[in-house]
């Protein structure tokens, strides 16, 4: 479940943390292919750009996310920012860090993260012409930015080493802060898993208990055929029963 650490005003814009279930927000990738970089200007670091499947269950994360956050702005927009924003614009000014499969993340050097890339801009330079390049990394939410065209939820890289295919996975070493983060994780994507099991259930049983009332439906209105004393009672009792049995058909 997300949540958002109350806004503190910048000179520029407004920032808030937001959280999962209380805690800071780090999604681990084993492996990723980075596919462009762009560096910042006054030589604050870069801007890296993954290539992310859909299929992937972060990729999920991170639009469930982004919909929390527009939720959130759209709800109190006028009480946080004292203005009269509408959600359909409040939408166009929110940035995703996702275009399609393409993920945005920051790469900053005040900010440098783990790994054992000593040099990354010698390391750009060397792989310049090689990308994609597979890497192992994680990504930390640094919150919720809102200026006063747009708002976006930003990402900075905080570790980052190339992808190892030699590497073997019961040799990898998993710290035990970050075991917990994906565990937490993972329970909730069984949560959400029941849940929407448990709502098909209640479908099926609706769609079953619906059946079953036609049927009895159905049953009356051929009794009342049978039972017709006229003509134009029993045409017209016919005629209703064709329309049920055809609206069934198209249902």
């Amino acid at each position: 479940m997300f949540s958002l650490n109350s806004f503190k005003k910048r000179s520029k814009y407004f920032h808030a943390e937001v959280l999962e279930n209380n805690n800071k927000i780090q999604l681990p990738f084993f492996k990723i292919d980075l596919i462009h970089t762009t560096p910042l200007s006054g030589d604050q670091g870069y801007i890296l750009i993954f290539k992310l499947p859909k299929d992937d269950c972060n990729y999920e994360r991170i639009i469930n996310m982004e919909k929390y956050a527009i939720k959130q702005i759209v709800e109190n927009n006028k009480e946080w920012f004292n203005n009269d924003l509408d959600e359909e614009n409040i939408i166009k000014m929110f940035k995703s860090s996702l275009s399609g499969d393409n993920l945005v993340v920051y790469y900053s050097f005040n900010k440098p993260p783990n790994g054992q890339i000593d040099d990354f801009d010698k390391w750009v330079v060397t792989n310049k012409y090689s990308l994609p390049v597979s890497v192992t990394c994680k990504i930390k939410c640094e919150g919720l930015y809102v200026y006063p065209n747009k708002c976006l939820i930003r990402w900075i890289v905080s570790s980052i080493d190339e992808y190892n295919d030699d590497d073997e996975i019961d040799d990898m070493i998993i710290d035990s802060e970050e075991r917990i983060e994906i565990n937490n994780y993972w329970e909730e994507q069984y949560k959400q898993y029941i849940d929407d099991k448990n709502n098909e259930i209640k479908k099926y049983l609706d769609k079953i208990e619906d059946c079953k009332n036609k049927q009895n439906v159905s049953t009356i209105m051929l009794d009342k055929i049978k039972n017709s004393e006229s003509i134009n009672e029993w045409n017209a009792k016919i005629e209703e029963f064709k329309n049920m049995i055809m609206s069934n058909k198209i249902d």
